[in-house]
């Protein structure tokens, strides 16, 4: 979504913000560094510029704690998942680390395909190794059957 330029503006040219379902957008799951109680599930173009918005009106440290390639209804059907933890706008309420596990799994599920592509040991701990994940496969994509097939759980 480009901005338009002065010239465009003056001509009385809007900006489309209608959103091309076909494209593959960053789906992520944010919350406090510390302390995950309210975690924001979105979807954006780039993931960097939008935890600076997203930082600079919050006084707490913000971290991406999951973050996967996906379509645009796959946000969607996540967010209808975690319904009866949903707490305003795109935020949800993570006080048992029910919607921080769905994410973990989530990140198991992928990672998981991508290990078995890549031929990895069946016992790797797939959650510890990120800098494998992404540097490798970053563009592996979140499916609605990744969705459908996980729950949302406490942690113990």
């Amino acid at each position: 979504m480009p901005l338009l330029t002065p010239a465009q503006v003056r001509a009385g040219k809007k900006r489309d913000y209608r959103v091309d379902r076909a494209k593959l957008v960053t789906l992520y799951f944010v919350g406090c560094a510390k302390n995950p109680v309210h975690m924001k599930i979105g979807v954006t173009t780039n993931l960097d510029v939008r935890m600076n918005r997203m930082q600079s009106a919050n006084p707490f440290l913000l971290k991406p704690h999951w973050a996967f390639t996906a379509h645009i209804d796959v946000e969607r059907a996540i967010h209808e998942k975690l319904t009866e933890y949903h707490f305003r706008g795109e935020w949800f309420l993570n006080e048992d680390g029910s919607v921080w596990a769905f994410g973990r799994n989530l990140f198991k599920r992928v990672s998981g395909r991508l290990y078995r592509t890549a031929k990895m040991p069946e016992d790797t701990d797939l959650a510890c190794d990120p800098e494998f994940f992404w540097s490798r496969y970053w563009s592996h994509q979140l499916t609605l059957k990744d969705v459908e097939a996980c729950e949302p759980e406490p942690l113990e």
